[in-house]
């Protein structure tokens, strides 16, 4: 939520445990229910104060930072058995008053 830190087990810390876990996911009702939970905790990840700026690194999905630091955007997909894909992401923008997600 606004406010909470990208600590040490904080939102960063789960959003990359779901990232392999998604990843490692051999049925697609497990990647359906990891790709909720972690479009929710990436969420949580880019609400935290300082996300536009964050080291994200650790975070196992594709990024993109705008390099005048207006925009982040993360994205990844959802491999399914029968071989096709799903797709999520999330813009955060900055704004006058702060950011929008």
């Amino acid at each position: 939520a606004q406010g909470e830190s990208l600590g040490n087990d904080g939102p960063l810390v789960r959003a990359v445990h779901l990232a392999e876990s998604l990843r490692d996911a051999e049925v697609d009702a497990a990647r359906d229910s990891l790709n909720a939970s972690l479009k929710a905790a990436v969420r949580e990840v880019l609400e935290a104060d300082g996300a536009l700026s964050a080291d994200l690194s650790a975070l196992p999905l594709s990024r993109v930072d705008a390099p005048d630091g207006t925009f982040r955007l993360i994205t990844w997909n959802v491999p399914y058995a029968d071989g096709h894909h799903g797709y999520e992401g999330l813009l955060l923008v900055k704004e006058r008053r702060g950011t929008a997600l």
